[in-house]
């Protein structure tokens, strides 16, 4: 089966039903022409078409418009690659989701899903120049998403990505004047998969699968064959493979079915011939009604009889409006295009279906005086006459016209009214009897005397709808009920009193309680259970001159009160219990004073007054009008207006016109009103029209633009865009600005669900909205498993950070545990028994001599050597020269007991300042100690001990140099027996835990000294103090 869009500017299907013998109308007070203030020109339109999500795409000579009811986006030929290629739009089609453009100068195509703009050329040849193959007059579908354009010269056929397949151009299509006739003027696919292009060379077949074109051979196509050389042939298409052949030549209109192969044809007369030209575009109204819109001239009725096998073509119609091109968009709205820009249905006109003038507009007392369903049917009876009229109440089309003859030519009757009663009869009351029609024989009889003159007679029926009860209201006030076992009709007897005082009633309405309510000069009561009128009301407060003629007469059962109108006061609500009324005037909304029916469906009452349709909501009181367009037209009815609720459909009177509209669709003012979303931006992501269940975001970029737009064909007042997150704390609706832009911006990892919503009228009212999930994908740092790893690291960086601190503190407590070892060995050593010992001796072989001189001297610097260490051990650093003074002292007792006193000299750096250097306490002393029982006490003599301090970029370099007896020979001594200090060790321990203490490098270096002879000349003992350098 063949799957393609049937084409606009060839066929469009509408959905208005209308009787097969109407006649195209087009009247200006039924639409509004758009201005520059909507964003579309005053030009001639080249054509309408509507895509899939409702914008409208129309073509002018001055480019290609997208309107959405309250602004336009024009395309205009600006020279670039892809842009259109010529301003001057002769036809614009839609299939594919794509928009083509046909111009003077190559095609234009437009992707609806990718935004994407194409400009297609054909290449032209030798003999024919590119802007003459390049003049465009036909595109189709090829059924597998490519395309065929179609020009002057020749047609490109290219594939579902627009790239060339094939390309054809006929060398005939240049005369030898230089002018281009026209190789192609249409295309259309047939069955067998060939497409068939006709012109001014006649017919020829091109075979995609062949890539080959061929003139249209007699027997290719045998139907076919009268055409196949007629130059002046035309095809408009009805439907797939369906085509309505249209030839000047021969004066003919074929009807062509190419898959069924059906045909049947029409003589065209002079008249006809003369108007049918190229620009002719024929638009369907339904299987039968098809419209040819002559530009500049009208309109032509063609009545295609499939089941006949016949048609009928109507003379010219001049319809007000002279349209070149029409659609009816997807609400059922009219747009026509014309050579002064566009016209658009008025809005609740496109809601509202309507047959041709349904009686003579020459005989206004034929009009109708009431609807009433019954079956299948839409009821209604003659102002004038007794006649009968059955409207298929589906498609409104005239089924049966029943003439009821009186039994005397001179007695006059009209319908008054009448009522349904079962499922296949009618009650008619008349100005002479009451009649019985049957509609299943269409038969009638009367129930009363027919008399010339007659004395009574019924001018109301009205059956309940708790009981089924039949009741007639007669003109002397008489009610009657119907015995439908007698089969007669039977007076109620009532109180006359205040039954005369409503002047003849002349409707009935019953309540919540099945008693009766009859109006007409006031309001009155038939209590059912009393059987008498218990209640009556002949003034209403705030009508107008005290009017009280009430007109008709409604009950809202669900908030019990009653609805009534007052002639030229509008509109009153009724509390039976409270007596309360409550009155609705121009005021209050209503569109006229005048009110001719009113009927109540759901929870809402419906009016017709001369100014238009109303309704009003018996919840609120809100009131919507919906204006009739052209003025209004009504005739005096009783009941001009009805519902049927199995169709949902109301129908009503205007205009000579019957109108039909579901209340549904007059009350829903949103129902053209759509929010879409227009393309969202991410970074270098795009998306066009998002369709996805789940838009994906990945990389760094967290910023949404989200562009919104909106179609809104109807007057909703200020629209306004708002946006909230259905997910997360915050949930408020957040404002857009009015170009529709909405800025998202920070978005966590995760999925978010955004609403969008559009409102009109700057409330709540017409709210269409939209919803999209966003999903953001984390960087692997905001991933579960990457906080999980972060977590463990930072446990085991806290737990290995308390482990070095214990480790450490644990350390400093061994070190200050070991300090105070060291510094407690340290002092034994330095106060070694064999030097005290020593030195007392020597102080006691002064006093020996009584030499009191020397001896107080040394044991006062004895005492003062022994004072020193044991402050010092207390501290944790002392001056150089403090270091140095002890260590004088300490040489200097040692000297008593040498043979010769031992020659001390100390040597600093020209820029070191001793007291300004802090050095451990007692740190050289060990090492001079050593120096002086290891080196010099076996020499004996020349006993030279030197300490130099030099300064270094990062400290400082201590050396304890002696001449003493070298390492070798002590080491040769101690063999003997000699006594060996033990402080060596102590010292370098202490002097390293020093330097941790202070963060210090510390060295120890100790240098054996030779002569020019290589015998042992001292010791050297280098410490070195430093800085650490970062």
């Amino acid at each position: 089966m063949w799957d393609r869009p049937i084409r606009k500017g060839k066929m469009l299907t509408l959905l208005l039903l209308v009787a097969t013998s109407g006649i195209a109308q087009f009247n200006v007070l039924d639409y509004e022409r758009l201005s520059v203030t909507h964003g579309i020109p005053s030009a001639p339109i080249s054509g309408i078409v509507q895509d899939h999500r409702g914008y409208l795409w129309i073509g002018t000579p001055i480019g290609l418009f997208r309107y959405n009811g309250l602004s336009s986006r024009h395309f205009i030929s600006d020279g670039s690659a892809n842009g259109l290629p010529d301003n001057s739009i002769k036809q614009i089609e839609f299939f594919d989701k794509k928009i083509i453009c046909l111009t003077l100068g190559g095609s234009f195509i437009h992707d609806c899903n990718t935004e994407r703009d194409t400009s297609l050329f054909l290449s032209g040849g030798p003999s024919i120049p590119a802007f003459l193959a390049n003049n465009m007059t036909d595109a189709c579908s090829d059924g597998h998403g490519g395309i065929i354009l179609l020009s002057r010269s020749g047609f490109l056929h290219v594939d579902s990505l627009l790239s060339k397949k094939y390309e054809y151009i006929n060398k005939d299509s240049l005369q030898p004047m230089g002018i281009s006739s026209s190789f192609g003027r249409f295309v259309f696919p047939m069955p067998d998969g060939q497409f068939i292009i006709g012109g001014n060379h006649g017919l020829s077949a091109y075979d995609p699968l062949k890539k080959s074109t061929t003139p249209l051979s007699p027997g290719m196509y045998p139907d076919l064959d009268s055409f196949s050389s007629d130059r002046s042939a035309y095809v408009f298409e009805l439907g797939p493979f369906e085509y309505l052949f249209f030839s000047r030549h021969q004066g003919t209109l074929l009807y062509y079915h190419a898959l069924t192969g059906v045909k049947f044809s029409l003589t065209v007369g002079i008249d006809a011939l003369d108007l049918l030209r190229w620009n002719t575009q024929l638009h369907s109204i339904n299987d039968s009604l098809h419209y040819f819109l002559l530009p500049g001239k009208g309109t032509m009725d063609l009545i295609i009889d499939r089941a006949g096998k016949q048609m009928s073509l109507n003379p010219l119609q001049d319809t007000g409006i002279l349209p070149i091109t029409m659609l009816v968009d997807q609400d059922r709205r009219i747009w026509l295009g014309a050579q002064n820009g566009v016209y658009k249905q008025r809005d609740q006109l496109s809601r509202i279906r309507k047959t041709a003038p349904a009686f003579d507009v020459q005989q206004p007392d034929k009009s109708h005086v009431q609807f009433s369903i019954s079956g299948r049917y839409l009821v209604t009876g003659t102002a004038e006459g007794l006649e009968m009229k059955f409207y298929d109440k589906t498609t409104l089309a005239l089924v049966k016209q029943i003439l009821i003859a009186s039994p005397q030519p001179t007695y006059t009757s009209s319908v008054l009214h009448f009522a349904t009663y079962g499922a296949d009869s009618i009650l008619i009351c008349t100005n002479g009897p009451r009649i019985w029609l049957n509609t299943k024989t269409w038969r009638y009889q009367s129930i009363d005397p027919w008399e010339k003159i007659p004395s009574k007679f019924s001018w109301y029926a009205f059956q309940s709808s708790l009981d089924r009860t039949l009741y007639t209201i007669q003109n002397n006030s008489t009610l009657e009920r119907y015995d439908p076992l007698q089969k007669i009709f039977i007076s109620i007897p009532l109180n006359r009193d205040m039954w005369e005082m409503l002047r003849a009633p002349t409707q009935i309405a019953e309540d919540w309680n099945g008693d009766l309510w009859m109006v007409h000069q006031g309001l009155c009561r038939y209590r059912k259970s009393t059987a008498q009128i218990d209640y009556c009301e002949l003034k209403f407060p705030g009508a107008f001159l005290n009017l009280n003629t009430v007109g008709n007469i409604v009950n809202d059962t669900i908030h019990k009160k009653l609805w009534f109108s007052l002639y030229q006061n509008g509109l009153f609500r009724y509390d039976p219990e409270t007596h309360d009324y409550k009155q609705f005037t121009l005021k209050e909304g209503l569109p006229d004073l005048v009110i001719g029916q009113m009927i109540i469906v759901g929870r809402h009452i419906w009016i017709i007054t001369p100014s238009g349709l109303a309704s009003i909501s018996i919840d609120d009181y809100t009131i919507q009008r919906y204006p009739y367009g052209s003025g209004a037209f009504l005739y005096h009815s009783r009941k001009a207006l009805t519902y049927d609720p199995e169709t949902d459909q109301l129908y009503f009177m205007h205009d000579q016109q019957i109108m039909a509209c579901r209340p549904s669709a007059l009350l829903s003012s949103a129902g053209n009103a759509r929010l879409l979303i227009e393309k969202i931006e991410s970074g270098d992501s795009l998306w066009h029209w998002p369709t996805q269940s789940i838009l994906e975001i990945h990389g760094k970029e967290r910023r949404l633009r989200i562009q919104l737009s909106s179609i809104a064909f109807e007057d909703m007042g200020p629209l306004q865009y708002t946006y909230r997150y259905l997910t997360g704390k915050d949930t408020t609706w957040r404002t857009i600005g009015v170009d529709g832009v909405a800025v998202v911006e920070n978005l966590s990892p995760g999925k978010h669900d955004i609403q969008f919503r559009l409102k009109g009228g700057g409330s709540d009212v017409y709210p269409a909205d939209k919803a999209i999930r966003i999903q953001v994908f984390p960087f692997f740092y905001e991933t579960n498993i990457f906080r999980v790893f972060l977590m463990l690291l930072s446990f085991s960086a806290m737990w290995l950070l308390v482990r070095w601190q214990y480790q450490r503190k644990k350390a400093r407590l061994d070190m200050d545990r070991r300090l105070s070892t060291l510094e407690l060995q340290a002092l034994r050593s330095r106060l070694n028994p064999h030097f005290i010992f020593n030195c007392l001796n020597s102080i006691n072989r002064y006093i020996l001599k009584e030499d009191k001189s020397n001896a107080s001297y040394y044991l006062s610097r004895f005492a003062k050597l022994i004072r020193h260490t044991l402050d010092y051990t207390s501290e944790p650093n002392v001056s150089l020269s403090e270091e140095i003074n002890v260590t004088r002292l300490y040489i200097e007792l040692e000297s008593l007991r040498m043979a010769e006193p031992i020659q001390l000299d100390v040597l600093y750096d020209p820029e070191i300042e001793p007291d300004n250097i802090r050095v451990p306490p007692l740190f050289i002393q060990p090492y001079v100690e050593n120096a002086i029982w290891h080196g010099l006490a076996p020499k004996k003599e020349n006993l030279c001990l030197h300490i130099r301090v030099t300064k270094q970029p990062d400290g400082h370099i201590f050396e304890i140099e002696d001449n003493g007896v070298g390492r070798a020979s002590a080491a040769s001594g101690q063999q003997k027996g000699h006594h060996i200090s033990k402080g060596m060790t102590l010292a370098k321990e202490s002097f390293e835990y020093y330097g941790l203490t202070c963060n210090m490098k510390t060295q120890v270096e100790i240098i054996d000294l030779f002569d020019g002879h290589g015998a042992s000349a001292g010791t050297c003992v280098k410490l070195g103090l430093h800085r650490f350098v970062k």
